[in-house]
């Protein structure tokens, strides 16, 4: 029994119409799998349009450029330090600055009251001393006891000093010494 040509049209057709099928599906498989490893959060943590969009953090107080800085989200606190520049005397111990950030906020950075240093070296006792800000070397004289070999006139230097700065005074004819805070 002989087929009809239209029937042999209408099965050439079916034919191509699998074949497309098939490689649509198939095309669809490909971007899937690319989509997926190019993918950097999993499925379930997919960004919502909030988290998209720039934050805005304020810097005020002891800084050199206080304003509202934008932000993208997951930018560290540090990042957003370095253009605000806080002072010499900005106490930034409440703050992590690696710490990154999800969410507007308000920083208000406070002026440090007091400075924290240590004396070494060639003192009877090494000690932390609570001294207010803008503090020198030669505002230690009357604070520490020297020993015997200590170099007195390391107390007449006008240097003035850091927050959590490590003051080593040395001996009799070894050089001055003073490291700035880590």
């Amino acid at each position: 029994m002989a087929l009809q040509p239209t029937m042999r049209r209408s099965i050439e057709w079916s034919e191509w119409t699998l074949i497309i099928s098939f490689a649509l599906v198939l095309s669809s498989f490909l971007l899937i799998s690319q989509i997926n490893t190019r993918r950097s959060a999993p499925l379930g943590s997919l960004p919502t349009p909030q988290a998209l969009a720039p934050l805005f953090i304020t810097l005020t107080g002891a800084v050199c450029r206080p304003g509202v800085y934008p932000a993208q989200p997951g930018t560290p606190l540090s990042d957003l330090l370095r253009k605000a520049r806080p002072t010499p005397h900005a106490n930034l111990t409440p703050y992590t600055p690696a710490e990154p950030l999800w969410a507007d906020q308000v920083f208000h950075i406070e002026e440090l009251s007091e400075i924290i240093v240590t004396v070494e070296g060639a003192v009877l006792e090494p000690l932390q001393l609570a001294l207010p800000v803008g503090s020198r070397i030669s505002d230690l004289k009357g604070k520490i006891s020297l020993s015997a070999e200590a170099d007195p006139r390391f107390l007449k230097r006008k240097k003035q000093l850091r927050h959590r700065e490590k003051v080593v005074v040395p001996k009799k004819g070894v050089a001055k010494k003073c490291t700035p805070p880590i």
